[in-house]
């Protein structure tokens, strides 16, 4: 069931949200929500609306608005709230201060894969941010049943690359900066932690609904490697992430593929030209192998998963030469220690993709539905969701498993 808006509640939420662009009598000609399954978070609106400029020039606006879910349960026993904070704070603060960074050591086009933002509006009940909708520049998503090609793979792995190098250089050169930018960023997991571990239990029972349906598909030792990979994260996925030692760098945090829209080459999503990341709800300090495990095997397909150090090597190397751009020696992220981080911290992005790569699946009618999870006592239900198509996520998830457990990350 769609939530209940109005234009006239949106009006007044854009005349906070575009105050910077000293508009007047701002005029929503009309509103569409995202289809169901695309997103679960909050409401995602695509609104179309008018306003004269100081010069009373007629300007339209594309927009895109993500709202709170209206419900109170919800509010109290998820992170939601947290979740919509940490955006705001990234468009607000973090980011503009990475483009001062990268703009001050010579960089003429600094990471501009990003949505251009207007503002938020904040209450008790409700948060709003409102950023330009790129599918009206052109850009498009990629079919979330599909795994990308490897021109998709190339341009995300280099976009993490030049954004966790930001936080490396930053880090480097000016480190209380970067420690004081970051602060805010520990809110989310303090908020996980106090929640208890029934987020995690239950992305834990992904990976074992995994095995159950690949039995009959691979090896039994595989298969026991991976039985027992979801058994060692109940317990130890939160000890694993709040020991680490090395560069904590900001995380993009929620690398499925509905998190990433392409500009094309005539108009052909097989020939991706550029990549915009979205949603950046999941912001928190972590491995950089955090965003890049998480994110390869959730959208990597058969074929190029044999070729994933190739993919690794290609990470590296942009990691490597944005970082000389930046003025940082590369040797704050070697070689060695990225590999020895990726053979012991994949296991982040190796326990999301069950739960993600089930996301990717779903038919509109099985779609996620947190509201309807709170409601009954307990929000993290809502990706213990029955589906119909096995056999898909059989095939998206076989390969992952196989390759995992052959290459002993898990």
């Amino acid at each position: 069931m769609e939530a209940n808006y109005s234009k006239t509640e949106i009006k007044q939420w854009l005349e906070i949200c575009l105050l910077k662009e000293n508009l007047k009598n701002i005029t929503v000609n009309s509103f569409k929500f995202l289809e169901k399954g695309e997103g679960c978070v909050g409401d995602i609106l695509f609104v179309c609306a008018e306003a004269t400029d100081n010069n009373n020039t007629m300007k339209s606006y594309s927009l895109v608005l993500k709202c709170s879910k209206d419900n109170q349960v919800l509010r109290e026993m998820s992170p939601m709230k947290n979740f919509f904070i940490n955006e705001i704070y990234f468009y607000d603060t973090l980011y503009p201060t990475f483009t001062k960074f990268q703009l001050d050591h010579g960089i003429n086009n600094p990471l501009n894969g990003i949505a251009k933002y207007y503002g938020s509006y904040v209450s008790d009940d409700r948060q709003v941010i409102v950023v330009d909708d790129l599918t009206a520049k052109g850009y498009s998503s990629w079919d979330r049943k599909k795994p990308m090609l490897r021109n998709h793979i190339d341009l995300i792995v280099q976009e993490y690359a030049k954004f966790h190098a930001v936080s490396l250089a930053m880090k480097d050169q000016q480190s209380e900066e970067f420690d004081m930018l970051t602060e805010p960023l520990n809110a989310l997991i303090k908020k996980f932690q106090s929640m208890g571990n029934n987020m995690i239990l239950q992305f834990c029972s992904n990976i074992q609904e995994v095995y159950e349906l690949l039995r009959e598909d691979l090896d039994q030792e595989l298969l026991l490697k991976w039985k027992n990979f979801g058994k060692f994260m109940e317990t130890n996925y939160l000890k694993m992430w709040l020991s680490y030692k090395g560069f904590r760098v900001v995380n993009h945090g929620d690398c499925w593929n509905n998190n990433f829209l392409f500009q094309t080459k005539d108009h052909d999503l097989n020939q991706p030209s550029k990549v915009a990341i979205i949603d950046w709800q999941m912001l928190r300090l972590g491995p950089a192998v955090s965003d890049l495990s998480h994110f390869l095997f959730t959208c990597i397909s058969e074929e190029d998963i044999q070729n994933l150090q190739d993919i690794l090597e290609k990470y590296h190397n942009s990691l490597s030469n944005y970082l000389l751009q930046l003025q940082t020696d590369p040797a704050v992220y070697s070689r060695q220690q990225f590999l020895e981080e990726w053979a012991k911290y994949s296991k982040f992005g190796i326990m999301m993709s069950s739960t993600a790569l089930k996301v990717c699946i779903l038919e509109k009618d099985e779609a996620i539905d947190i509201v309807e999870a709170a409601n009954k006592g307990d929000f993290s239900t809502a990706f213990k969701v029955d589906f119909r198509n096995k056999t898909l996520y059989k095939q998206r998830m076989k390969h992952v498993v196989k390759y995992v457990a052959e290459h002993d990350l898990i």
